[in-house]
């Protein structure tokens, strides 16, 4: 039998930037256990610096990359081995792509990005599901992102299909669980919209807090 801990525990990916880095501080804050997860090692020690500013904080690091199936299955049974279960997922880690007209094809930037965010999510998907499971109540929650706009395809097709497969898995589990639900962030600042809107006034945008504080009303 599962011994269920004091504290949550929520499994966020691409905890190292943005999102998922503002999510690591609102929860850790809201007495949860945290476990990052990105393949930004320097991202991954600012982090630490930062959750460690908070009172009593709980967490661990994990350096990984999300599109390499063993080291997912690794993941997962490292989690299993210490924790037994998780009772959250959040899905925020995303890779993009060089912008460039659809008729011409970069075929290793396309398959960089459709392995780093489509096939990285049936992984997570295939090899978390089960320790969602254990918890008895456990949310699976994926980022959206339904922008699309000229020279940004390979990205944009990628997020539709991540959608598609999301809405999928949430139907395959309606009855049984676990909960899985999407979130559509609000425009933030992050490395990867700045790459696809250059010089963009941060005035117009939403803190990355903001969204992660939404984000958690989901929980």
């Amino acid at each position: 039998m599962i011994q269920k801990r004091e504290k949550k525990i929520v499994l966020i990916t691409g905890a190292s930037s943005g999102l998922g880095f503002a999510l690591s501080n609102v929860l850790i804050s809201d007495n949860f256990h945290v476990i990052g997860v990105s393949k930004n090692v320097q991202g991954l020690e600012d982090l630490k610096k930062s959750l460690l500013k908070n009172s009593n904080p709980s967490f661990d690091l994990i350096m990984t990359d999300l599109k390499d199936q063993k080291k997912v299955k690794d993941l997962s049974e490292l989690i299993l081995k210490r924790w037994g279960y998780i009772n959250v997922l959040i899905h925020c880690a995303a890779q993009s792509s060089g912008m460039a007209p659809v008729n011409i094809i970069f075929e290793k930037d396309f398959s960089n990005v459709f392995l780093n965010n489509v096939l990285s999510t049936k992984y997570i998907i295939a090899h978390m599901d089960g320790l969602l499971k254990a918890s008895g109540n456990g949310k699976a929650i994926f980022i959206d992102d339904t922008i699309s706009k000229k020279f940004i395809s390979t990205y944009s097709a990628s997020k539709a299909a991540i959608r598609d497969i999301v809405l999928c898995y949430k139907k395959e589990n309606s009855r049984l669980g676990p909960e899985v639900c999407l979130f559509s962030p609000k425009p933030m600042p992050t490395k990867l919209r700045r790459k696809f809107f250059p010089g963009e006034s941060e005035t117009k945008l939403f803190s990355c807090h903001s969204q992660a504080k939404a984000l958690r009303k989901l929980i």
